[in-house]
């Protein structure tokens, strides 16, 4: 793209901005991850449609270690608790409005109430 960029320099990657590009994704600021369904984009970083944990030999190391303890803690907590909104709050009127720093994460924290299971 005829860019000239000096020796020794750092490049950082916008990767929400990338994410979030109405020319490449159809109604970018919304949460759907049902998008993906049915097509062969794959989170590991060898497709660049998808890029939470970088790609390519920059990836990140702990990728592996860190889906399967994800897998492993969420299986846990959907099996052991019966989960709820506060005032028993309509899900579908969740605030998924962002607010961005060094990480991405929700303006309004996610509130869930929990019961063990009997």
């Amino acid at each position: 793209m005829n860019y000239t960029i000096p020796q020794n320099s750092q490049v950082w990657v916008n990767v929400w901005a990338i994410n979030h590009d109405p020319k490449i994704w159809k109604d970018p600021h919304a949460f759907k991850p049902e998008r993906f369904l049915g097509s062969n984009v794959d989170f590991t970083g060898h497709d660049y449609e998808f890029l939470p944990f970088g790609g390519g030999r920059r990836m990140c190391p702990g990728l592996p270690s860190g889906v399967k303890s994800l897998q492993t803690l969420l299986a846990l907590l959907v099996l052991e608790y019966d989960w709820s909104l506060p005032n028993d709050e309509d899900p579908a009127k969740l605030d998924m409005a962002e607010k961005f720093g060094v990480t991405l994460s929700k303006e309004k924290p996610l509130e869930l109430i929990f019961k063990r299971r009997e």
